[in-house]
């Protein structure tokens, strides 16, 4: 089930705060049945704010790359652990709300695995990975898909006993390069846009260095980042290359992280404006010109057990960094962080999410043209790999957590959903997170609803579309979440408003004659299911309206009319002569009828 967000609401799988005017508005949504149609018809934006939501992939696993999709979705490439211990190359699409639109394989019969993607001018996907039939063995795969996940061309490279490429991009004149694991060395190979080869580089100064991350530069040259081994035990050390366009190197830099640690999973450096780049290493980030000299490098994320695994440059100077926290204490466990920095360096906010365990990495990010992020990574639960795509609003939020439920007519009253209990659409769902923020659903036409939060106590409440209903069992239901990728069922039992009378009231004039006695007529009716005692018709006239023969208030421009007991489910009518003086062209009055503390209102303008 689907969830949509319009007018600062959730309504279905999405969720985030609504702002405060609209809080003002939100008890005349309960109320009024059908003013819920003019309240969003009014408030909606023209864009609407990124929102956050996260969806598992089983039995996918290293998500490397993650792209977003011109339709607004997303496109990914992973590897599915077969069950024949042979691995598949695999290629997902999802649209906006991360809902996979197709999944599928690409390779050959032997252990195939996916590396990476890229989008292509011609809104088509270019996916790279490694083709193998024997352990230690491989060869370069790339090849290319419309969005709808038709293959118009693959190729399979051979440059040695092990190629693994790692990353592909495509170049400004509509080719692409692929930056490659060679036999304990980075290869560059450049193609044209029908996959055939321009040209392959080794790079011997590079041995023992895995490739991490490849970008093209704005002067058309790539920067490439790889990670040396850390065998023997020692810190590891980040390496940034630049070349020119035809793979000629401009710089070698290395840098190893400010922290004592001895491990380190990933390094990437992307171009942060036309004038620098930005490399995370460990836990640390590093601040270089475009010559790759070292301008700053700083710590960014938990105070310890922390490494990076990519960062987002953002047009003002500052960028999001994405990584994985994790400890091997005494209960090891693993979780995701991911902060905003300002171009000072300084913090700006931090969010984290739990995982299942500690068998979990963050891989990859991705800036969104809202201000949002996608991000991926995966993890393993019971011997079952799972890749994650999680998609944050401008301020970070992830929400990796699920509550959802039914909302449903309980005719028998037991609190318990049952075959003949019809669902109830248009009942909005209040969630209150630990912090204090308030998230608003709403039900679907099943009387479903659908809504991601995060860790810790939080409360559910239902509130009708209108008077006529009530909550049956609970009003308020408390849910804790003490980690991440948690779901909870919630379902509201409801019933009729029972215990109280109900008023309607209207009326109808067919014309009127000025200075001359008008017949109105006036229908009402108890809709509630006991007796409203001491109830009434209050009339309040324009200054031309006259009706002497009903009971005066404090002037003839005020009168009501008395019942003694208003029965339920009794409808009547009443014809009353009123009396118009004047000349005047537009005339009004209003009409109430109370029972008990519920007054229904109405108004009749005339117009001459």
């Amino acid at each position: 089930m689907h969830q949509y967000s319009l007018a600062g609401h959730t309504f279905g799988n999405r969720n985030r705060p609504i702002p405060d005017f609209h809080l003002q508005l939100l008890p005349l949504l309960m109320k009024y049945k059908y003013l819920h149609l003019i309240f969003i018809a009014v408030l909606i934006p023209g864009s609407l704010p990124a929102q956050g939501w996260k969806r598992t992939f089983p039995d996918l696993s290293q998500p490397f790359t993650v792209r977003q999709t011109p339709d607004g979705g997303a496109a990914f490439a992973a590897t599915m652990q077969g069950t024949t211990g042979a691995r598949d190359m695999v290629v997902v699409k999802t649209d906006a709300d991360g809902m996979p639109q197709w999944e599928k394989t690409i390779g050959g019969p032997g252990d195939d695995e996916g590396r990476s993607l890229a989008l292509t001018s011609d809104q088509c996907l270019v996916v790279t990975g490694r083709k193998s039939f024997m352990p230690n063995n491989g060869d370069v795969f790339l090849a290319k898909m419309t969005m709808s996940g038709a293959v118009l061309w693959e190729y399979t490279y051979d440059f040695g006993v092990l190629d693994d490429p790692r990353v592909v991009q495509q170049t400004p004149g509509g080719g692409f390069i692929v930056a490659i694991d060679a036999d304990n060395s980075m290869r560059l190979m450049k193609t044209d846009g029908d996959g055939t080869v321009l040209w392959s580089q080794i790079y011997p100064q590079t041995a023992g260095q895995s490739v991490n991350s490849l970008e093209v530069t704005p002067d058309g040259g790539f920067l490439v980042t790889l990670l040396q081994s850390n065998l023997p035990l020692v810190a590891p050390i980040a390496h940034v290359i630049k070349t020119d366009s035809s793979g000629l190197v401009i710089f070698h830099k290395s840098f190893q992280h400010l922290s004592s640690y001895s491990t380190a999973d990933i390094a990437k450096a992307r171009p942060c404006g036309t004038d620098q780049y930005l490399l995370v290493h460990r836990d640390s980030v590093y601040r270089l010109d475009t010559t790759g000299n070292l301008l700053q490098a700083f710590r960014v994320g938990p105070p310890a057990n922390f490494y990076l695994t990519d960062v987002l440059p953002d047009p003002d100077g500052g960028f999001r960094a994405f990584g994985t926290s994790y400890s091997f204490a005494t209960t090891p466990y693993s979780g995701l962080w991911f902060g905003r920095i300002r171009p000072d360096n300084a913090q700006v906010w931090e969010r984290s999410i739990d995982t299942p365990n500690y068998l979990h990495t963050t891989l990859a990010a991705e800036s969104l043209a809202d201000g949002g992020a996608l991000l991926t990574g995966f993890f393993v639960q019971n011997g079952t790999y799972f890749s994650y795509l999680f998609r944050t609003d401008t301020a970070g939020q992830i929400f990796a957590n699920q509550i959802a439920g039914n909302v449903f007519w309980d005719k028998n009253q037991d609190c318990t959903v049952m075959p003949a209990d019809p669902s109830l659409p248009s009942w909005i769902v209040k969630i209150t997170h630990p912090n204090g923020e308030i998230f608003y659903a709403m039900t679907d036409n099943t009387g479903n609803y659908q809504a991601e939060t995060g860790k810790g106590l939080h409360t559910v409440a239902i509130f009708p579309p209108n008077s006529l209903w009530e909550t049956d069992c609970a009003q308020n239901i408390s849910v804790q979440f003490d980690a991440g990728f948690e779901q909870t069922q919630v379902d509201f039992p409801i019933s009729h408003n029972a215990d109280c009378p109900l008023a309607w009231v209207d009326e109808s004039m067919a014309n009127w004659i000025p200075c001359f006695e008008n017949t109105v007529a006036i229908r009402y009716a108890n809709q509630g299911t006991i007796v409203a005692p001491d109830a009434a018709i209050y009339l309040t006239f324009d200054s031309c309206w006259h009706s002497p023969a009903l009971q005066s208030l404090d002037t003839d421009r005020f009168a009501y009319l008395p019942f003694c007991a208003w029965q339920p489910r009794a409808p009547s009518e009443r014809s009353l002569n009123v009396q118009v003086t004047g000349l005047r062209r537009t005339y009004n009055w209003a009409i109430a009828l109370c029972a008990g503390k519920n007054c229904a209102r109405c108004a009749l303008p005339v117009a001459a």
